[in-house]
């Protein structure tokens, strides 16, 4: 028999699962419009890959968020080991595709001309990455939680 907290659990991480689902796809149509908008002709149009970039970027990361709280909605947990697979998954594509845009940003901007293309210290760039790796850490209290939900669940 499933217990009140379950239910209650379920309830607000479907209401955010389909929240998080509409977001991204939003946020999808939006770099699809960036991407249409750019014109390789106009060269002070750069501006448009870069936000079509980003968003794609954040698109995978919702879609990857509503992974997770679907998988806690499918085990009524939290703490459990495909959730923690994921949150790795979510701070390992923040962190690459942080460092990436800016690499692909400076790579569109120097155009045609024959430029070494030096990866650009952003503070935005930075502060993603850090973000990242917060998730990262976050991750690994993950299975910790695991490991304890695990023990209580041998107790009782």
């Amino acid at each position: 028999m499933e217990d009140k907290k379950a239910k209650c659990l379920k309830k607000r991480v479907l209401a955010d699962t389909i929240c998080s689902i509409i977001i991204a796809v939003v946020v999808l149509f939006m770099a699809i419009m960036e991407f249409v908008a750019y014109s390789p002709a106009d060269a002070d149009n750069v501006g448009h890959i870069r936000n079509g970039i980003y968003a794609v970027i954040v698109s995978v990361a919702l879609v990857l968020i509503s992974l997770i709280l679907l998988e806690v909605r499918k085990h009524s947990r939290p703490f459990s080991k495909g959730v923690i697979w994921k949150l790795r998954i979510l701070a390992v594509w923040i962190i690459v595709s942080s460092l990436l845009s800016g690499v692909i940003t400076q790579t569109i901007q120097s155009g045609s001309k024959m430029e070494l293309v030096v990866f650009p210290v952003n503070t935005t760039i930075l502060l993603v990455v850090v973000l990242g790796v917060i998730i990262g850490i976050l991750s690994e209290i993950f299975v910790y939680g695991h490991e304890l939900q695990n023990d209580m669940d041998y107790i009782a």
